[in-house]
């Protein structure tokens, strides 16, 4: 694992520069808080962003909103947590994990769904939210934010921590 000082001196060289890392650009995780980054990489060193497909990119876009990357308090206690869509190397061979950092006092606990609902993108679902939940045929009130992974324009499940562990709710179909 590189240290925090070389992380920067690459990000700067990278910044200044205009190259890019092997399997990943530095602006493409400049949204991913640096605890979460961290923490990712311990998993897998060369991970990066899931680039989405580019109907949804362009939705992104224009909604100017991460494509793969969501920032919002997950666990309800009012720090800012972060879920990324990735794919764990730069070689064919990737596979694609959603990961929630959950803040936890200037560290990341992470979260990883192994195989996401949908691989597209993701988005927030905000506390309160109301859907129907596909798998289990009832409604349901989200109690917390949560982050859903899109099948851009046909379905998408969200994924709420709830007691420490993850827990989907298909509700876009």
């Amino acid at each position: 694992m590189r240290s925090t000082s070389m992380r920067s001196a690459l990000l700067i060289l990278v910044t200044t520069t205009g190259l890019c890392l092997p399997g990943r650009a530095a602006a493409d995780t400049a949204a991913v808080p640096e605890s979460c980054r961290a923490a990712i990489e311990v998993r897998w060193p060369e991970w990066r962003l899931s680039p989405p497909p580019r109907d949804f990119a362009a939705y992104a876009r224009q909604q100017r909103v991460e494509p793969n990357v969501v920032l919002a308090d997950f666990d309800g206690d009012d720090t800012r947590d972060a879920a990324v869509l990735l794919l764990t190397s730069a070689t064919r061979r990737a596979q694609r994990r959603l990961a929630i950092c959950v803040s936890r006092g200037g560290a990341a606990e992470l979260h990883v769904v192994r195989d996401p609902y949908c691989g597209d993108g993701i988005t927030l679902v905000p506390k309160g939210t109301k859907a129907w939940d596909f798998e289990r045929d009832v409604a349901v009130t989200h109690q917390a934010n949560g982050v859903r992974a899109v099948c851009f324009e046909k379905a998408g499940a969200t994924y709420l921590l709830v007691n420490g562990r993850l827990v989907r709710v298909v509700d876009s179909d």
